[in-house]
Formats: structure tokens, sequence, C-alpha cells
């Protein structure tokens, strides 16, 4: 991806999203306080948006009444997301 004409806080931004992908290499999925920080939002509401199924690139729910609620963030997705179309030009 060429990013040579972005401005510096959008190339901040990939940049701290590639640190993140290959932070745990081994994980196919991301901790959603990781992914509110590159986002720039608070975690709080990245999960109540994946909990309603309003986000795009996370899962959320609950394992049943006496459960905490959960969110998952696949790397795949959440990379697709922040890239659109520009992942395999």
């Amino acid at each position: 991806m060429n990013l040579d004409n972005a401005p510096e806080s959008v190339k901040n931004q990939y940049e701290e999203l590639v640190r993140l992908m290959d932070k745990n290499p081994k994980s196919y999925s991301v901790p959603a306080t990781d992914a509110a920080k590159v986002l720039g939002m608070d975690v709080e509401c990245l999960k109540a948006a994946a909990y309603q199924g309003r986000c795009p690139f996370a899962i959320g729910g609950d394992n049943g009444e006496l459960t905490n609620r959960f969110t998952k963030i696949p790397k795949l997705a959440l990379w697709n997301f922040f890239n659109q179309s520009y992942t395999f030009k």
C-alpha cells in the first residue's frame, strides 16, 4: 500500500495497526483494548458495538445469564476493515 501522500496521522495509525497484527503472531484475534487504542476510541464503546452487532469487524455476545459478555476481534476482519479495497492491490 502506498501511503506517500497520506497525512502523518494516517501513517501513524497504519504503523500501530501493523504492530498490533504482529504483536502475537500465533493468535488469530486481537484484544479489544488494543484494537480500541488503534481506532482511537473507548474500549467499552467498541465492546458495546460488537455486542449489539453494529461493529463490522468484531463479534460480541454472552454465554448465558450468569456469564460475562465477550468480544472477539479477528485480525483478518480488522485488517480488511482498515484497508477496505487496498489489501490485494
